[in-house]
């Protein structure tokens, strides 16, 4: 049986605990808030090169220029579909734990895409120090890694990944590349994503919604070549947005179980020190009797 003093420092210990994990919670909520915020703001301009994209592409599509003029255009590879055993796998994951399944559900997928095909060959790019310490313990060779940018997230990390995706896919003529990330649903949920990232799928297809009739200048196709790198950087822009929503999510629905459960937890040493302080008192009671009885 514990002593009284043992269970008196670890309650102390488990409320300490809650205030950490009670702090935690009201500032991932905190920072929650302005990421959501930042999602709603980045929309409008991914929305409107949407449908730019969607339009320029119906156009460029029914004038049959896009194979017949870009064969020498820089910007020809973000459509190209190379036949290649190569892949391209951007996996997005946090710098730090305390956040439930959030990292774990991201690398597992990633681990299955890698083992599900062994005969392809993978270029790992990382976000985050989670999956740069998981495929480093797995001992994979990640091209390229991008920790700590969670702190002073910006369109700049998103134009430096871009960059070097879209000169891999170019340069290594990789068959696609792949996100895998997980995707901000509410304050409580999170989806877990996997999809294409180039090459860029056809927006005539994808945004049929988008139908507005634009006046392009200058030619669409110079239009076009300039507009898809910054589709590629606003996707990945988007994807950074959303990762990091739903990890802050995540870490404040752990921690608020956390507080929760050490909240439990003190009730229960509470109860079981006061029974054993009820059963001590007891005890020295008859004991006293016992004694008192004896000298009569």
């Amino acid at each position: 049986m514990p002593s009284i003093s043992s269970l008196r420092r670890k309650i102390k210990g488990v409320k300490s605990t809650k205030q950490i994990t009670k702090a935690m919670t009201m500032i991932a909520g905190a920072r929650l808030y302005k990421a959501q915020r930042n999602i709603l703001n980045a929309r409008p301009f991914a929305v409107k090169l949407n449908e730019l994209l969607a339009g320029l592409t119906e156009k460029l599509s029914t004038q049959n220029k896009i194979n017949k003029n870009w064969k020498n255009d820089s910007v020809h590879f973000l459509l190209e579909r190379n036949n290649t055993n190569r892949i391209g796998l951007l996996v997005v994951a946090g710098d730090k734990g305390l956040c439930g399944a959030f990292n774990n559900n991201v690398l597992r997928k990633a681990s299955e895409i890698i083992t599900q095909n062994k005969d392809k060959e993978f270029k790992l790019y990382v976000v985050g120090r989670k999956a740069q310490e998981y495929f480093k313990r797995l001992g994979l060779k990640v091209e390229n890694e991008y920790i700590n940018i969670f702190s002073k997230l910006g369109f700049v990390h998103a134009e430096l990944i871009g960059n070097d995706l879209m000169k891999v896919y170019k340069n290594d003529k990789l068959s696609k590349i792949v996100l895998v990330y997980n995707e901000f649903k509410s304050a409580i949920q999170q989806n877990l994503i996997e999809e294409q990232l180039l090459p860029i799928e056809n927006q005539e297809k994808t945004n049929k919604k988008y139908k507005t009739n634009y006046i392009y200048e200058p030619d669409k196709i110079i239009l076009l070549s300039s507009l898809l790198p910054r589709f590629v950087k606003a996707r990945i822009y988007r994807v950074l947005l959303e990762s990091y929503a739903a990890e802050l999510s995540a870490r404040m629905t752990a921690m608020d179980n956390a507080s929760k459960n050490a909240g439990e937890m003190i009730d229960n040493l509470t109860l079981y020190m006061n029974k054993i302080r009820q059963t001590n008192i007891t005890r020295d009671l008859a004991d006293i009797v016992g004694t008192i009885e004896a000298l009569k």
